[in-house]
């Protein structure tokens, strides 16, 4: 008798997590869906008037540096995107006739022509007068929220291109080296400075200058600074179900703001660094038993973030229909379908020609390569020092869900095959990702060798 009785106790509790999960899912969505109309409805009312001087500014900039300025000749890993940051200024110049109307159209001064040249189609939209699809050479780009412009239009009333360049990169700086400490505090120095150099492998400078690029890669960084700072006690996703609860309905609020701001460059990052940050924090408490759980843990917060990302774009495409009564739904999965085939322009690709290109991109780098010596050096040290019993401290069981997290850019690349193709010199930033989770997994490991040696040394 006991026993039905504990099922069915055990039942209800099930059923009643998983209604507590949908009921904040939807509150989440809701408070999102409100937040981010009021949002770009709000921004579209700063007049153009106000932001013009600073935009004829950035143009001069773009024009000097070109669309894909390199840093350093002949490597695209130090190329700037600057075609996208002109895109990003056309949006915040233009609109339509009123507010609402601007945040539903979103519309772009294209030009004539195929529109390859973006800095000029800036240059020469600054002369033209509202958008109007009945116009030649205007776009309406409704199916992305152009969150960004939250951010960049009220900077740009006080700040050119360069001078927004810097704040960006202040911004994120800031960010991550407030992560960088926290991981000090409670990991070590060593774990903190090989987190740190993972994201130099990336050029993460370089990509501040590219103003599409600062929105993920912070929004990843925010996360995990917040993860740093509640990961124990009723946020522990392994031993309280309301912790868990919790961290479902924080991701899927992640991807949705992550659709918001970013322009599809490195989504996968705002999932990735968190939930590795987060997991690897765990990892005492990560055992055998434990292992599958934080695996399925993985892959619930994946599938929210996901539903939160794909739902809050869906949202836009339906809101922008409504209000204006272009098809942007159908707009905007014929982009879904294209950016996830394998083509590129009339070129047809392999399924698995983007992972190619994006690994490629990193393991040449110099950076990379110079890395490679002294971890080969520190494993043979370990080995014949016999260190390696100080590294029995640790379990081991949580390199599983670890290693899961670190994988997810390659999904990302098998996914959106064409656009991670054709913008390696962005995407292959996703990586990071997957240098962090190496990262933090080789800096502990180093660690707990050191803080073990030196307690033996004391006996």
């Amino acid at each position: 008798m006991a026993k039905p009785l504990a099922n069915e106790s055990l039942r209800r509790t099930h059923l009643a997590l998983v209604g507590k999960i949908v009921t904040r899912l939807v509150c989440a969505y809701l408070a999102c869906a409100t937040l981010f109309g009021l949002l770009t409805v709000g921004v579209a009312s700063i007049p153009r008037s106000a932001i013009y001087p600073h935009v004829q500014q950035s143009i001069s900039e773009l024009s000097s540096e070109g669309q894909y300025h390199r840093l350093l000749p002949e490597d695209d890993t130090w190329q700037l995107d600057n075609y996208t940051t002109a895109i990003m200024l056309n949006q915040a110049y233009h609109s339509a006739e009123n507010p609402v109307l601007s945040a539903a159209y979103n519309f772009q001064w294209h030009g004539p022509g195929n529109g390859d040249d973006q800095i000029s189609a800036l240059e020469s939209g600054m002369k033209r007068p509202q958008g109007n699809l009945s116009e030649e050479g205007w776009i309406a780009y409704g199916r992305y929220w152009h969150g960004y412009l939250s951010v960049l239009k009220p900077l740009l009333v006080a700040f050119d291109l360069s001078q927004i360049r810097v704040v960006f990169l202040l911004s994120f700086v800031a960010l991550l080296g407030w992560s960088t400490v926290l991981l000090s505090k409670s990991e070590g120095t060593v774990t903190a400075v090989v987190y740190l150099s993972a994201f130099f492998a990336v050029h993460f400078i370089v990509a501040m200058f590219s103003l599409s690029l600062f929105f993920s890669f912070c929004i990843g960084i925010a996360a995990t600074v917040f993860v740093q700072l509640h990961h124990g006690g009723r946020w522990d996703f392994l031993n309280s179900g309301e912790g868990a609860v919790f961290w479902i309905v924080f991701y899927f609020v992640i991807g949705g703001v992550t659709v918001f701001f970013d322009f599809l460059d490195t989504p996968i990052v705002t999932l990735g660094l968190p939930l590795g940050m987060q997991v690897f924090l765990a990892r005492d408490g990560i055992g055998r038993n434990q292992a599958v759980k934080s695996i399925f843990f993985v892959l619930a917060v994946s599938l929210a973030w996901a539903v939160g990302y794909g739902g809050l774009m869906l949202t836009k495409w339906i809101l922008s229909s409504l209000v204006t009564g272009f098809d942007f739904v159908r707009d905007g999965f014929s982009s879904v379908v294209y950016r996830s085939g394998g083509t590129s322009g009339a070129i047809k690709i392999a399924r698995s020609a983007a992972l190619r290109k994006n690994v490629g991109m990193l393991v040449h780098r110099w950076q990379v390569k110079i890395l490679t010596p002294p971890l080969v050096v520190t494993l043979v040290w370990l080995a014949r020092t016999g260190r390696w019993r100080h590294l029995g401290l640790v379990r081991w069981w949580y390199l599983i869900p670890l290693a899961l997290v670190g994988t997810l850019p390659f999904g990302w690349y098998l996914v959106a095959d064409n656009h991670s193709f054709v913008h390696a010199f962005i995407t292959y930033r996703d990586l990071v990702v997957t240098l962090v989770v190496v990262a933090l997994s080789i800096g502990s490991a180093i660690d707990r060798v050191r803080i073990g040696t030196a307690a033996a040394g004391k006996l």
